[in-house]
Order: C-alpha cells, then structure tokens, then sequence
C-alpha cells in the first residue's frame, strides 16, 4: 500500500527543515550513480527515519520516502534493500582484498594493516603493496612486530570499545586527531560474528617515530 497523504506530510515537514545539510552530503547522500553501498547505507538511513516518524510499514515505503526527498532536495536519492546480512559477506570480500599480510587476531579482533600502509612505512620495513605518494613515514623501529604491539593493540581495544554492532555494520575512526602521536585511518566491520578492522597509520608530524623520509 503507498504512504497516504498523512504520511507523507509528515515526511516532507521531516525533511524539508534538513534540506540544505541534506545536500551537503549528511546522512543521506543524494545524486544519481552512487555505489551499492551508498545506496544501501541511503536505504537504511531513510527506514530508521520512517520507522522513528511512525510511518514505515514495507520496504517500498523507503523507495517511495526517497523519491519524496529528492523531489525536496531536487537531486535523484538511490536506494536499495541491503541483503539478509547487511551486505557483511560482501564488505569482508572487499576488506579481505585491501589487507596486507600484517594480520592478527588481537583481544578477539581481527585487526589487519591494509595496503595502503606501505607509504607510511620505513623502507627497510615494507608493510603493504600499494605504491603511493606522500604522507609521513614512520622510523625503522616500527616494523611489524611493533605494530603487532603498539598500533594493532590499540586497534583492538579501539574495536572492543564499540560495543555490541549488528552484523554488516561499519564504524569508523577519525584521522584528524592523533592517537599517542599516531593518525588512524580505520574501520571496524562485525561480520561472521566477529569484528574486523582494517586500517593504516603514520606519524603525527612531531611524533618521535618519525623517520627522516617522512
């Protein structure tokens, strides 16, 4: 059955006031082209949103939502019903392919430095496959038992502290600050009933690990 008018003016007076933040990407990203998990992530978004308006009832409420938003922001809004799992088989296939060798089960996290790690790294301590340029470099102590130590150890106790997640759920943790002079970029996936992070790391500029090529 569609949204009656009731419904979906209680949709417009909702998203209406949160127009201009809308467009600016938050929460719900519109526009056409986006990836399935943007679409499904825009899917889950809008139902939380309905089911908190009182007015979710089938999964085609959320598509019919999503065209009424997009009528709002003048911007096409994508959706799709993630899967059973929440897309988490599909997620860890793509986690899978991004990590490196440099991989442990910590604390009952599987914390794993990703590709992208060999251009934070000493070049006597290659950790990684992808060639790419700039940031800093961490010093030649930082090899990957002192990451098994040091920065995967806090990846871990990081993970632990979110708390329970449902399955194909993502949480990510912000780069911008520097955790004991070191910048995360990561994020923790609970999948196959366990959590999963993957992430790379570098020297804050005035951290003392780092090397003379950073």
């Amino acid at each position: 059955m569609a949204l009656d008018a009731k419904k979906i003016k209680k949709i417009k007076d909702y998203y209406t006031p949160k127009k201009a933040s809308l467009l600016q990407g938050s929460l719900i990203k519109s526009g056409a082209g986006r990836s399935v998990e943007i679409k499904e992530a825009n899917f889950q978004e809008i139902k939380d949103n309905l089911v908190a308006l009182d007015v979710y009832s089938l999964a085609a409420d959320v598509t019919e939502a999503a065209g009424i938003l997009g009528e709002i922001l003048g911007r096409e809004v994508e959706v799709q019903a993630p899967p059973q799992d929440n897309g988490a088989a599909r997620k860890l296939a793509t986690l899978n392919k991004d990590a490196s060798a440099v991989r442990h089960v910590i604390a009952g996290v599987d914390v794993c430095l990703d590709v992208d790690q060999l251009k934070h790294q000493h070049p006597s301590n290659p950790i990684g496959n992808r060639h790419k340029g700039g940031g800093n470099r961490f010093d030649a102590t930082c090899d990957a038992t002192w990451h098994q130590t040091v920065t995967m150890a806090y990846m871990a106790t990081w993970a632990n502290g979110l708390g329970v997640m449902n399955v194909g759920a993502q949480e990510f943790h912000g780069q911008l600050v520097p955790v004991m002079n070191v910048h995360y970029e990561a994020f923790c996936l609970y999948a196959e009933g366990q959590k999963h992070v993957l992430f790379h790391c570098y020297p804050s500029n005035d951290s003392p690990l780092r090397g003379p090529n950073g």
